[in-house]
This record gives C-alpha cells, sequence and structure tokens, in this order.
C-alpha cells in the first residue's frame, strides 16, 4: 500500500509540468507590449498608456488593456472578457501594478520568468524589493477592454521611468496559477517643481476716502483759487485808487 502511494505521488508529480519549467522566457510582441504565457503560448492583447496626470500632490497614470483573442492553455480556454478584476475564488482575475525607476528586463524576470523560484535567495529578495514599492492599479470593465489606474505620491523632481505590468491568474484557494503576463514599455514621467518669482511687497494702502491724496489735490486747488482772488481783488483795488487820484 505505501508503495503503490509512493508511486502514485511520483507519477503525480512527473505528469503535472512544474511552474519554473512552464514560465518560459519566450517573448510575443504586440506594439509596445510584451507577452509572455505559460507553457509557451501567448495572449493578442496592447498596453496602451496614458500622457501620465502630474500634479504638486500626486501623480495618476492611466492605461487601457485591450485583450483581442481567447487565451487557450492546459485544455483551458479563456474568453477577453472572462477576466475579473478583483480576485474570485477558483476563477481567472487580473493583477496589476505600477513600478517606477527600476530595470524592466529585472521586472519581467522577478514576476514572470522566475516567478515563485524560492530556492533563489536573490531572486526571492528581489521581489519583496518589488513589492515593498509597488503602485497598485484599480480596474474597471467594459467588455474585452479593461481600464487601470494607479495613484502615485508625489514625485521628486526630474525625469522618472514607469513600467506596468499586467498578470492573469486564476485562484486556487490557497494560492494562485499565473496564465500570462503583460509588460508594457518603460514610460517617462516628468515632474517639474515650479519656481514662483516672488511678489514684491507693496505697503498697504488706505481706504480713498482715508488716503490723504483724497484730500490734498482739492485743497490744492482751493487755495490756489483764494490766492488767486486775492492777487486779482489786490490788482483791482490798485486800479480803482489809481482812478480816484486822477
Amino acid at each position: 500500500m505505501k508503495r503503490a502511494l509512493t508511486i502514485a505521488v511520483l507519477l503525480f508529480t512527473l505528469l503535472i509540468p512544474s511552474l519554473a519549467e512552464a514560465l518560459n522566457s519566450k517573448e510575443f510582441t504586440h506594439g509596445d507590449t510584451s507577452v509572455y504565457g505559460i507553457d509557451g503560448y501567448g495572449v493578442n492583447l496592447t498596453l496602451t498608456v496614458d500622457q501620465p496626470i502630474v500634479t504638486a500632490n500626486s501623480t495618476t497614470i492611466f492605461f487601457t488593456l485591450n485583450i483581442l483573442e481567447p487565451f487557450s492553455a492546459r485544455g483551458t480556454i479563456v474568453n477577453q472578457s472572462d477576466y475579473f478584476v478583483n480576485r474570485k475564488t477558483l476563477d481567472f482575475y487580473l493583477l496589476s501594478g505600477v513600478i517606477l525607476d527600476y530595470d524592466r528586463g529585472t521586472i519581467i524576470d522577478t514576476l514572470w520568468v522566475n516567478w515563485g523560484n524560492s530556492l533563489n535567495a536573490t531572486h526571492v529578495q528581489e521581489e519583496k524589493t518589488l513589492y515593498s514599492g509597488m503602485h497598485w492599479v484599480n480596474f474597471t470593465k467594459s467588455g474585452n477592454s479593461y481600464f487601470g489606474a494607479a495613484a502615485l505620491p508625489q514625485l521628486s523632481e526630474g525625469l522618472h521611468n514607469a513600467t506596468i505590468w499586467v498578470r492573469a491568474q486564476q485562484d486556487q484557494v490557497t494560492t494562485y496559477i499565473p496564465f500570462w503576463a503583460a509588460f508594457s514599455k518603460t514610460v517617462t514621467v516628468t515632474n517639474q517643481v515650479d519656481t514662483l518669482t516672488p511678489t514684491p511687497y507693496l505697503p498697504p494702502r488706505n481706504p480713498p476716502h482715508l488716503d490723504p491724496i483724497y484730500y490734498l489735490i482739492p485743497a490744492s486747488i482751493i487755495v490756489a483759487i483764494v490766492i488767486l482772488s486775492l492777487l486779482l481783488f489786490r490788482k483791482h483795488r490798485k486800479t480803482a485808487n489809481s482812478v480816484k487820484k486822477v
């Protein structure tokens, strides 16, 4: 009985290929998108990244995933619109994230080619580093199109490289099986801190009715009129006196 059980376990192990063999490095290119599939089967899809929206406090990256054909491997067929945007037990769903300022080749190796290789200490550390700096994507769905958005924190000034990745997985209750993964081209995000020219200091002015100049001009006019009137009066008086003497 024990011997039969050992043989059965051995046959089961031989019949099912390991993930290390299944997640091979065969690349399929569709436009600017690199696609990898389980057992070397790819899927026709495109990852289109919009221009990032940069504000003073955050940066948001939007992209569209268009799946153009069903995916078929290991006797399983997944239609374009059959993926859930959140993890669902015993079903297929999409997981996605944005990684900043990291080598794209290393990202592909870590999240696909060598995914799950717990025997390699370097790879395990690389995976921990990636996940610690991951900016996760929220998906919405419309037919065969999936719309992703990731909010990034405020970036330091200068150029930043961003890589978007999407992985299609099947939930297995305690673990998951990846079926394919897509990686965008490297997207450049520019964050420029605006330098504002300081506004020169202007002392506060009084309201018009409290401003001295409000009264100065009329007063000057009145004084000028009075002086002019006195001069004219004196001139007129002198002229009158001269006439009397004559």
